[in-house]
């Protein structure tokens, strides 16, 4: 399972937010204690509550996110050839900074029909039509039934 990045930066981000503020408050209540005032105590507990509240506001948002996180999401396939492709370029990759000649895969050239066997195709087609059209049919397969129902009869 693998996060966008964007999102994760989303994420992230969100968290610091967060601990920032605990640690403002964290701040506020220790530049309470350091400065002398009459009345240090209610401000004390009203700042503990305040952080308790923070850290409450800190751990619902972190499950939150957990749960944004932890949501399955459905994985493309890859073909084999495309697998081999990403194969071939990180070897490459790789070789190139170890410096390693790799052999390069060897395309497999596209087959072609030689002349002969394009010459015998085309004959044999013709053959075909030509004994459809002789028992009057105007498509291949109609040809066929009528062979196969005469062969049958």
């Amino acid at each position: 399972m693998t996060i966008p990045r964007r999102e994760l930066l989303e994420y992230a981000l969100e968290g610091m937010q967060l601990r920032r503020r605990i640690i403002q408050d964290q701040m506020r209540e220790i530049t309470a204690e350091l400065a002398p005032q009459e009345s240090s105590v209610p401000q004390k507990v009203v700042g503990v509550q305040e952080a308790v509240t923070d850290k409450e506001a800190v751990s619902e948002a972190l499950a939150e996110i957990k749960n944004r996180i932890a949501a399955p999401k459905k994985r493309k396939k890859f073909s084999a050839a495309t697998k081999r492709k990403i194969a071939a370029s990180q070897k490459a990759r790789w070789a190139k900074l170890k410096q390693i000649d790799v052999p390069q895969p060897v395309k497999q050239k596209k087959r072609q029909i030689s002349a002969a066997g394009r010459k015998r195709i085309a004959a044999a087609s013709k053959a075909r039509w030509a004994t459809a059209k002789a028992a009057g049919q105007n498509n291949l397969k109609s040809a066929k039934k009528g062979k196969a129902a005469g062969a049958a009869g």
